[in-house]
């Protein structure tokens, strides 16, 4: 690291120099060596611990991506973890699940609907249960006869029927 111009002329011209420049002079010389004393000092100090701090950013990336690496079970939701999802649900009298219970899959579903806020709608045999997509937001409604859902295919229009036949009228118990 070289020193300034100004500050090697001060050295190399010393004599030529009158007393208020000369300190002046003097006084930018100790400044500028003090910085380059202390980088110095910082550059060495790198240069010994390199090791180390190597180190430990090789943990810090390794503990930081490592609870990336359990996430192929299903995520389980509790009813904390869904409470703001819940209270919008509560003020339309439905019910969303609250943990998830295993894959399975719907024995029909309708995924283009002929109404402007129901995405899709899928019944599951199995437990009644029938699912409403409007507007990414997923309801889930329990307990629901299979002649709901036959009359859900057959109707005009979904959303209406929706409204009329299923929206406060079947709640799940979870």
């Amino acid at each position: 690291m070289a020193f300034p111009k100004y500050i090697r002329s001060c050295t190399r011209e010393k004599d030529a120099l009158i007393w208020r420049e000369r300190i002046k002079c003097l006084n930018h010389f100790r400044i500028y060596y003090k910085k380059f004393k202390l980088w110095e000092i910082l550059v060495k100090r790198i240069k010994e611990l390199g090791w180390y701090i190597l180190v430990v950013i090789i943990l810090i990336i390794i503990f930081k991506v490592q609870p990336l690496k359990n996430h192929t079970k299903p995520i389980e939701l509790t009813f904390a973890e869904l409470n703001g999802n819940s209270l919008y649900n509560l003020t339309h009298g439905e019910f969303l699940k609250d943990e998830f219970t295993g894959e399975y899959y719907a024995d029909e579903c309708i995924e283009e609907t002929n109404s402007s806020f129901i995405k899709s709608i899928c019944y599951y045999d199995f437990n009644y249960e029938l699912t409403v997509n409007i507007n990414r937001r997923r309801y889930v409604y329990c307990e629901v006869d299979k002649e709901v859902w036959d009359e859900i295919k057959t109707t005009k229009s979904i959303g209406s029927y929706y409204n009329a036949h299923i929206k406060n009228q079947y709640f799940c118990d979870y």
